[in-house]
């Protein structure tokens, strides 16, 4: 006898007799003849937040989605699962006989919509075979596309890097060459600090947690300022962290960093600007207040 993988399913959905009933439906289902005796193997959880969470392994094929949690109504449930998660098949799985609600959820990007109230096993498992298979064309040409834009703009950034120049201001506390040739220890650390940064700011858009984005920047930024960073050393800090983020993510989570890096880098950029003014500000006072006390 052949053995076959499991199709690793995950239901999200807070009421515990939908588990109930989709584990039943799967184990009598029959799947369909271009499936090759293809067996369920089910995963559930209660909350959005949870279901984002386990995904964030590639453990799973499709998702049943529940649009009505504790955490997340309506609509917004597909579109923060679809906005985290593209690459992943996600089939709409309500009690209620919507048909604006379903067309909404197809448009949002669901593979699929499914009553609650008329489901059968065989409908159940040909509706998440065909997501599986819609999904998987489209993802076809996803990623070789996201790869070359994330290397175009990771490309970008580092030809930024040895073209900016530091404003006439601060021009002379750039003599000194870039910090990762000169502080290298010191230097990783702040890009562990940053990319931290970055995990903190996805969390954020998908989780709806809060963190202390703005506080965290301006205190690299001061770390940055009182090693006499440039433009380039920032520049530097947000390429190398993309380039690591692209090797150990996936193309979709690697895009999501390099796509909420774009405000975060002019952000820290904005920071470190404002600390040398502050600095040469009070330089200036320094310097004006020693020749009043002159004799």
């Amino acid at each position: 006898m052949v053995s076959y993988a499991p199709c690793n399913v995950l239901l999200i959905d807070d009421d515990p007799s939908v588990f109930d009933q989709v584990q039943a439906l799967l184990a009598d289902s029959k799947p369909a003849i271009d499936a090759s005796d293809k067996l369920f193997k089910l995963s559930h959880v209660d909350r959005l937040t949870q279901g984002l969470k386990s995904l964030d392994q590639p453990t799973y094929q499709v998702v049943l989605l529940d649009l009505h949690l504790p955490d997340s109504q309506g609509i917004e449930t597909l579109e923060r699962f679809r906005h985290t998660f593209p690459e992943v098949p996600a089939i709409v799985l309500t009690g209620m006989d919507d048909e604006v609600t379903a067309v909404r959820a197809i448009e949002a990007g669901a593979q699929g919509f499914l009553s609650k109230h008329r489901l059968d096993s065989n409908l159940l498992a040909y509706a998440l075979l065909l997501a599986i298979d819609r999904q998987r064309q489209l993802n076809a040409s996803l990623p070789p596309t996201s790869a070359v834009q994330r290397l175009t703009e990771i490309e970008s950034f580092e030809r930024l890097a040895y073209t900016v120049r530091p404003a006439t201001v601060t021009a002379n506390l750039f003599e000194s060459g870039l910090l990762k040739d000169s502080v290298p220890d010191i230097f990783q650390q702040i890009v562990e600090d940053y990319s931290q940064v970055l995990d903190q700011v996805l969390e954020q858009q998908t989780f709806r947690v809060k963190h202390p984005i703005s506080e965290r920047l301006r205190s690299l930024a001061e770390k940055l300022g009182f090693l006499k960073a440039g433009a380039r050393d920032v520049v530097e800090l947000h390429t190398l962290t993309l380039k690591q983020k692209s090797e150990t993510e996936n193309f979709v989570r690697a895009k999501a960093y390099a796509d909420a890096g774009r405000l975060v880098v002019l952000e820290l950029m904005g920071y470190l600007t404002t600390y040398y003014r502050k600095y040469f500000i009070g330089l200036s006072k320094l310097n004006a207040s020693i020749q009043q006390g002159e004799p």
